[in-house]
């Protein structure tokens, strides 16, 4: 296992499984997030379900820029054990 470590950021490799499927990711150690997210890539892999929420939630990066993504358009409720 290889965990990439620097001033400001901690990256460590993980399996990520589903019943329907199971990928290889890195993650992104962030202890200061208030909220967990997982690309749509990801949700593709697995083929895990979304729902939306009633309206778009708007999402900036650290440095208050808007995300690439702009806004979160769906969600899911994930157990990770």
């Amino acid at each position: 296992m290889y965990i990439y470590r620097s001033d400001n950021q901690l990256e460590i490799p993980i399996t990520l499984s589903s019943f329907k499927g199971t990928v290889e990711e890195i993650v992104l150690v962030d202890s200061g997030a208030t909220e967990n997210f997982i690309n749509q890539e990801t949700i593709k892999k697995l083929k895990l379900g979304t729902k939306k929420p009633e309206s778009p939630v708007g999402l900036r990066n650290i440095n208050r820029t808007f995300n690439k993504s702009r806004q979160i358009t769906h969600y899911l409720n994930l157990l990770v054990s």
